[in-house]
């Protein structure tokens, strides 16, 4: 029997929710044949593109989701923050200057506002709100949610610390050390001086076995924060 359109885009994001990347991909572009100028499924598309590092080929399907709903800010904070990944500063202000000028409002705009005329870069959480989701999600053990909530947000805020270090901390809970330890090392790309990330890497690389790595990690952690009890 053949989906309808509602129903192909519940499935993948299921299949998103789950991990099931191509499967995702599939759907969302079945969808997308049918309405090339469906908002949810283009957004959808380029957060998988950018999940897996192809952020100059998430552009597309984030500006096709705003300019099929400019109302909808998360379409253009993905976009922006997109731009903001690949260093184009410039058009990121331009297209934030355009959200605002149709009706984009809010904390983070301003903050991202704030960041972006500022001359540093661009490192910014979500807001408290949504990071305490995540943080709830995690802890009730929903560790595949929390993974996929994570990678819903980091178009949106691609420089987060938080976000990279709870995506680590859902990994690891799953088993996944490799992908626990990418997570902390996109965090500290972001910031070398952080205690905590170094000490999480020091776990995950003690439970991969790589106990020599594992000392360094923690060795650094407590280089940064000499009463770090845990490292």
């Amino acid at each position: 029997m053949e989906l309808t359109l509602y129903e192909a885009l519940q499935k993948a994001v299921e299949a998103h929710k789950s991990g099931q990347i191509k499967e995702a991909a599939r759907l969302y572009a079945d969808v997308l044949e049918a309405q090339p100028k469906h908002a949810d499924a283009n957004h959808n598309m380029g957060v998988l593109a950018f999940g897996v590092g192809m952020i100059e080929e998430a552009l597309p399907f984030f500006k096709a989701a705003f300019e099929a709903n400019p109302s909808m800010g998360q379409y253009w904070l993905s976009y922006i923050n997109a731009l903001i990944k690949l260093n184009r500063l410039t058009d990121a202000k331009a297209v934030l200057v355009e959200a605002k000028g149709k009706g984009a409002e809010g904390e983070v705009f301003n903050q991202l506002e704030q960041s972006l005329n500022a001359p540093h870069e661009v490192f910014i959480d979500p807001p408290q709100d949504q990071l305490d989701t995540l943080i709830n999600l995690y802890q009730q053990g929903q560790l595949q949610q929390t993974l996929y909530s994570a990678k819903q947000l980091l178009p949106q805020f691609p420089n987060s610390l938080s976000l990279y270090n709870i995506q680590g901390a859902a990994n690891a809970g799953l088993g996944q050390f490799d992908s626990a330890i990418d997570s902390y090392k996109q965090a500290l790309k972001i910031n070398p001086d952080f205690a905590d990330v170094y000490n999480n890497m020091g776990v995950a690389l003690q439970n991969k076995g790589d106990l020599e790595a594992a000392i360094h990690s923690c060795q650094q952690a407590i280089k940064i924060k000499p009463d770090y009890a845990d490292a």
